[in-house]
């Protein structure tokens, strides 16, 4: 090792009040440290595209009777009872945990936003491609683009969804179309003061020539 020389230089005599310790100095954290630096984490993969998914409608068929119960703000049950030709009809039970999800090695995310008016978000994956845009017209009406392409099948489908709030009526109307020449809708409406909300569902293939109808009772 070589050597070291050290040296001193005495400091002169400080007149006044002592100024306060600088904490920062003290706890190694100053202002530009990554502690007080912007968050710029996407979130979960499940919440990445939640702003335009919420827009789309969720299409059923047949009737539908659903209760729902919260136990807690992470877990919630459902019981469910369909009628319908396209699947077995019957009973199901579910349960829902939300929880955070970690993202996995073979993804990349990003999310730009800017307040809650307008959002656009995006993952790509090794076979796939996923992007979605969300706006924010007014305090009633919303709209919401998603692309989604399959690499290794070099198939891609684009839909377009809105959602328009009629709160003097409790009702809501989500509407989508897709570039498989897909048309669909449901509408929802609260029954209050009870805690039911009566949903219609309506979808047509113009290209397949199929179309489905539903209409369902949920409790909670």
């Amino acid at each position: 090792m070589g050597n070291v020389l050290a040296s001193s230089v005495s400091a002169p005599p400080i007149s006044g009040p002592v100024p306060p310790p600088n904490l920062s100095d003290q706890t190694g954290v100053s202002k530009d440290s990554p502690k007080n630096a912007p968050d710029n984490n996407p979130g979960t993969v499940e919440d990445l595209h939640k702003k335009c998914k919420d827009v789309f409608p969720t299409l059923f068929e047949g009737t539908k009777v659903m209760v729902n119960k919260a136990l807690s703000n992470h877990f919630q049950i459902s019981h469910t009872l369909n009628m319908t030709n396209s699947i077995p009809p019957g009973y199901r039970f579910g349960a829902t945990y939300v929880g955070t999800n970690q993202t996995g090695p073979m993804e990349d995310l990003f999310v730009s936003s800017l307040g809650s008016n307008y959002v656009v978000s995006g993952s790509l994956g090794a076979a796939a491609i996923h992007a979605c845009y969300y706006r924010k017209g007014n305090d009633n009406i919303q709209v919401g683009v998603e692309v989604e392409t399959n690499l290794r099948l070099g198939e891609s489908v684009c839909t377009f969804g809105y959602q328009v709030d009629l709160p003097k009526a409790n009702m809501v109307f989500r509407g989508m179309v897709d570039t498989n020449w897909t048309v669909g809708a449901v509408l929802e409406k609260k029954l209050q003061p009870l805690p039911f909300t009566l949903g219609l569902s309506g979808m047509i293939n113009h290209t397949k020539s199929q179309s489905r109808f539903g209409i369902s009772l949920t409790i909670g």
